[in-house]
């Protein structure tokens, strides 16, 4: 799909290899030869920070997106906020080996599909100040500046209610890649 004039979109989203590898859009950038994985996340609340899952099912001890997705970019939509916050992966890796996670809290999740409990998840709750401070969260975007403008995602795939989450746009997205550190 071509998003918009020097970027063009993979929707990998319904594809098996990359659902086990977290990652929801390939981006291609006109004239930079490395594409970028992007996986979109969603938080319905806001708590003055964000959440990294670090255990996706409690029942199986799997490994949550903080340490498994492949992803180079998080876009996480803080419905609550109306914003939207891009977090670098290699920096939330970085951060769950290194740090000393005092001063984030432990989050228990629940996944439902038709009012049945999925799975549950462990995650934890990494405050903006921390977040900032360690280059995990690199732009915090007002929903309007995004929603506004070309849409990011083919509108006819209905998106919003398939994967709760809102669409974004080419132009932003095209415009905040440079400013991944590894860039």
């Amino acid at each position: 799909m071509n998003a918009s004039p020097g970027l063009t979109l993979d929707d990998v989203r319904d594809e098996p290899e990359y659902q086990r590898r977290d990652i929801d859009f390939i981006v291609h950038v006109d004239g930079d030869p490395k594409p970028y994985s992007v996986d979109v996340k969603y938080a319905g609340v806001d708590g003055g920070a964000d959440l990294i899952e670090t255990i996706s099912n409690t029942r199986k001890g799997s490994l949550g997106w903080g340490y498994a997705s492949e992803a180079d970019i998080i876009i996480y939509y803080k419905k609550p906020l109306h914003q939207f916050h891009f977090l670098e992966m290699r920096n939330v890796r970085a951060f769950l080996k290194n740090e000393d996670l005092t001063g984030c809290g432990r989050h228990p999740g629940k996944t439902y599909r038709s009012g049945v409990l999925l799975y549950e998840s462990e995650n934890i709750r990494v405050p903006y100040k921390i977040l900032r401070n360690t280059g995990i969260l690199y732009a915090e975007v007002p929903a309007d500046e995004i929603l506004n403008i070309e849409l990011f995602i083919e509108p006819e795939k209905n998106i919003r209610s398939k994967h709760s989450y809102s669409p974004l746009t080419a132009p932003y997205l095209q415009a905040l890649l440079p400013e991944l550190s590894y860039i």
